[in-house]
């Protein structure tokens, strides 16, 4: 899948201590895809002993991590519930500051890039009320990235497919990972966003990253970050993820405050998400009308029935600000 600019999302289908409370163990579900093809991972990307994965089908096991890092003053976590209306632009374009002015519903939300948008921008934004979302990558190493020097070889895998200045990262080294994204949280808190949306949060299941990943090293990881980006006041949602059990959705819910997801509809994989909603926690769902020409009349009344936030967009290689089609409340 090609992009028009580096900041788009993915869709593939093929001094204070602060402990990090970490998911381990075994969950109660299928076998993980495994990568078909790839690089072993290298010496040093074993499991660290504090995160090393039995074979049981237990319930997880709680473990912690010190990490040590400054945490910037903040308040609250800024909830999103249900019924928000909502605008996603990561384009790399100007954000168009008009595009919800005239929705009347007092609730609103509006993801950028953290890279790519600037403080005033966002300041802007949320002198209209509008909560902002910034959006950066976790699961992967992006060559474009002010700090892609910041990641050693040891933790870079296969290149993402169709992104050549991209590759998957070793999630379950989580003690070399977890200082990148807290620098990246902390810019995000510098720049005044909201929340978080973390790209590539479900590398564990079907993409072929070059490294042995299981659901447990995903809820680990994903759970580490969750807790630095709720540490500095900052909301975090699970991006995609959906699985045909909804284990993953349903552990990943005891952590996360929202849900962000790509074509549900079309892959008809949208049911786990429906415990989110039950604890009152927003799902912003998009489909897209390109390649398949998919218009609102095919999943706005399943997402309105859901209680799901949909956004009918063109494709996710061009998130520009228009075309922008909301099923309700808009």
């Amino acid at each position: 899948m090609d992009r028009l600019f580096p900041f788009t999302t993915h869709r593939l289908r093929f001094g204070l201590l602060m402990t990090v409370v970490l998911i381990i163990g075994s969950c109660s579900v299928p076998a993980p895809l495994s990568p078909t093809s790839g690089p072993a991972p290298p010496e040093s990307t074993s499991v660290p002993e504090s995160t090393s994965v039995t074979e049981s089908t237990s319930v997880p096991v709680v473990t912690t991590v010190t990490v040590v890092t400054t945490v910037p003053s903040r308040g609250a976590v800024r909830p999103l519930t249900p019924g928000t209306s909502w605008q996603w632009q990561i384009d790399g374009g100007v954000i168009d500051e008009t595009v919800l002015d005239e929705v009347a519903n007092p609730k609103k939300m509006y993801d950028v890039d953290l890279v790519g948008t600037d403080a005033a921008t966002i300041a802007r934004l949320q002198g209209k009320g509008i909560i902002v979302i910034c959006y950066i990558m976790t699961g992967a190493w992006e060559s474009y990235r002010p700090d892609a020097a910041e990641y050693p070889a040891s933790v870079l895998g296969n290149q993402v497919e169709g992104f050549p200045s991209e590759r998957f990262v070793d999630i379950r080294q989580i003690d070399v990972l977890l200082p990148i994204i807290i620098g990246r949280l902390d810019l995000a808190v510098q720049k005044g966003c909201d929340g978080i949306e973390p790209d590539l949060d479900d590398t564990y299941n079907g993409y072929d990253t070059g490294f042995p990943l299981t659901m447990d090293h995903q809820l680990a990881f994903n759970r580490a970050v969750a807790d630095a980006a709720h540490a500095r006041g900052l909301s975090i949602g699970l991006k995609n993820g959906a699985t045909s059990d909804g284990v993953f959705e349903a552990a990943m819910s005891q952590f996360t405050d929202w849900a962000l997801n790509e074509e549900c509809n079309t892959f008809d994989e949208c049911a786990g998400y429906a415990v989110f909603i039950a604890q009152n926690k927003a799902v912003f769902q998009v489909e897209y009308s390109q390649p398949n020409g998919t218009t609102i009349a095919d999943f706005c009344p399943a997402d309105n029935a859901a209680n799901f936030d949909g956004l009918l967009k063109r494709s996710s290689a061009t998130l520009n600000a228009l075309p922008r089609t909301a099923c309700r409340l808009d």
